[in-house]
Formats: C-alpha cells, structure tokens, sequence
C-alpha cells in the first residue's frame, strides 16, 4: 500500500467518524476521495517546498507561511 493510498483510508476512516449533515462529510466525499491523489501530490510539493526554503533560507517568509497552513 502507498502513501496515496494511505491517505485515501484516512479519509474514508474520517468519513465514518463525522455527522453525515456536516461540511466536512461534503468535503471528504466530493472532493478529497476523489481525487486522493492529487491531493497527496499537492501537500508533499508543498511541504518540500517550505522545507528546503527554510533551510537554505531563500522564501523564508513564504515557506514559514505555507507551512503554518499544515498545522490548521
């Protein structure tokens, strides 16, 4: 099993574990099952991204505020 799919279990796990009338319901089935892996794609750029700004220390600023948006 790969990461991608990994995270397409966490987010069916979740699913279960919400109200089915909320906003996150909605969101898990229409849009973050569906396309899983683009998402998982998206969020390792990012979090490589940040990860190599901050430590070379080119686009401190920006990879410190993308990185703050993981922790939400």
């Amino acid at each position: 099993m790969d990461d991608k799919q990994i995270l397409e279990v966490v987010f069916l796990q979740r699913l279960t574990e919400l109200p089915p009338d909320s906003f996150a319901v909605f969101y898990l089935s229409n849009f973050a099952i569906p396309l899983h892996q683009l998402i998982g794609s998206i969020v390792t750029l990012g979090e490589l991204y940040s990860a190599i700004g901050l430590l070379v220390g080119l686009t401190t600023r920006c990879s410190a505020a993308g990185l703050s948006f993981y922790n939400l």
